[in-house]
């Protein structure tokens, strides 16, 4: 058997034990680098700002979509509520019109109130025929005064143009300048003259047709003495031809035998009517 002291030994040894066995494990604590702890952040911040990015996106979306239709109702209730107006209006005032009778008012009343006084314009539009006639006169006077030149040639064509433009006014500035032209200038002007002279004898004598045919006597009278006159003129001319027949040079007298073979066919065809005419004058006087 042991002694005392070794029993002692024994106990503090079986008691130590124990609290060896009941005394709970302490965890050594974690230690966190902070290189960890730097990655771990970066890892997740892009995933959630994504996220962010999307959820705004699609909040804006949805706003601009309900503004859009709220904006859309907004018109068509107006325009439903103007068609209603007009409608409600339109019967309105058929209905007052009906009931208001309708009184004519007089002719003078309304002539003077609808009809405004003509207005006064400065400036007037001119017809094509006038501005054209307007630039015939303007041509006209340009050549008479082209008649006056110093140069030859521009006066030629100065007295060619005139003919072709047919006025009578050039006919005295045409006759003017005969005296002092040569001979070249003197054959234009002839020609020019006669040119003038047939476009004025042809609706003289379709005046002079028109005439006869009128209805007034006084009308027919005046006509008929008319065309005397023209043929004194003939008669005229026609002694004038017989003076050309002595002409030294023979194409002058053979172009003078020619006009007076002409004017003799016309005296001709009239020369049976005029025969009775002369024996009914003949008959009048000797009554």
């Amino acid at each position: 058997m042991a002694g005392p002291a070794t029993q002692v030994k024994l106990q503090a040894a079986i008691e130590a034990k124990k609290q060896f066995v009941t005394s709970p494990i302490v965890t050594s604590p974690k230690v966190t680098s902070p290189i960890a702890t730097s990655i771990a952040p970066t890892s997740a911040n892009p995933q959630a700002s994504e996220r962010g990015f999307v959820w705004w996106l699609l909040f804006t979306i949805g706003v601009l979509g309900c503004s859009g239709a709220l904006f859309y109702l907004l018109r068509w209730f107006q325009k439903g509520k103007q068609v209603q107006k007009s409608e409600i209006s339109e019967p309105k005032s058929l209905s007052e019109a009906n009931k208001e009778p309708i009184t004519p008012p007089l002719v003078e009343t309304v002539t003077s109130l609808q009809t405004p006084p003509p207005p006064t314009f400065s400036t007037q539009l001119l017809l094509p025929e006038k501005t054209s006639r307007l630039a015939k006169l303007n041509i006209v006077e340009e050549l008479i005064q082209d008649l006056r030149s110093s140069d030859p040639t521009k006066r030629r064509k100065a007295i060619w143009d005139l003919g072709q433009q047919g006025d009578s006014r050039a006919i005295q500035h045409l006759v003017d300048l005969i005296i002092d032209a040569d001979s070249q200038e003197r054959s234009l002007i002839l020609a020019a003259l006669s040119e003038i002279g047939i476009r004025t004898l042809k609706p003289m004598n379709r005046a002079l047709a028109i005439s006869i045919q009128d209805e007034s006597p006084q009308v027919r009278q005046n006509a008929i003495r008319d065309l005397t006159r023209v043929y004194d003129i003939m008669g005229q001319m026609s002694q004038m031809l017989h003076h050309a027949l002595e002409d030294p040079d023979p194409d002058v007298q053979a172009t003078a035998r020619y006009a007076l073979t002409q004017m003799n066919r016309i005296r001709i065809r009239d020369l049976p009517e005029q025969q009775s005419l002369q024996e009914d004058s003949d008959r009048d006087a000797q009554q």
